[in-house]
């Protein structure tokens, strides 16, 4: 009987013909992504104190706010406002303007004489992402000698664009 399996075992190998060699070759597919920094900008609103003409300077305060992912350095500035003259910013109201300055921490005056150029006398301000919220302080003066004497009482004010370079 064993015989028999084995002839009958040849036989069908011989009908069906040789079997297939089956060879491989390789090669590496590289997979990539480019994820992009994340990043945001948040600023609280600067307000100066109301006062009376008796008063050289108010005091105004702001925060900036950036977010950046880990390890990406930026830098930030700030405009010259809509209403420059005369190399100051200015708020306005009525037609009537009043000088004011904005300060870094380090004394500095902010600006973007740096980048966009549209304020020369102020720089901008830098740092390294960390993904975490990073502040910087802007301590403004409003000049309150700047203001004509026929000015009119009322709100006077500016729009300044932040901008994050990254």
């Amino acid at each position: 009987m064993r015989c028999r399996a084995l002839v009958f075992f040849l036989f069908m190998s011989a009908c069906a013909g040789p079997l297939p060699v089956w060879t491989e070759t390789s090669a590496s597919m590289p997979v990539s992504v480019l994820v992009l920094p994340v990043a945001s900008v948040n600023v609280t609103p600067l307000v100066f104190g109301p006062f009376t003409r008796g008063v050289t300077t108010v005091p105004g305060m702001a925060v900036i706010t950036v977010t950046l992912s880990s390890g990406i350095p930026y830098f930030v500035t700030i405009n010259a406002g809509m209403h420059f003259a005369d190399s100051w910013r200015n708020v306005e109201g009525s037609g009537f303007l009043a000088r004011y300055a904005l300060f870094q921490a380090s004394g500095a005056e902010w600006g973007d004489a740096d980048f966009a150029g549209s304020y020369p006398r102020g720089r901008s301000a830098g740092g390294i992402g960390t993904g975490a919220s990073q502040s910087y302080n802007v301590r403004g003066e409003l000049y309150v000698s700047s203001l004509a004497a026929g000015a009119p009482a009322g709100t006077y004010q500016d729009v300044l664009l932040v901008t994050v370079y990254y």
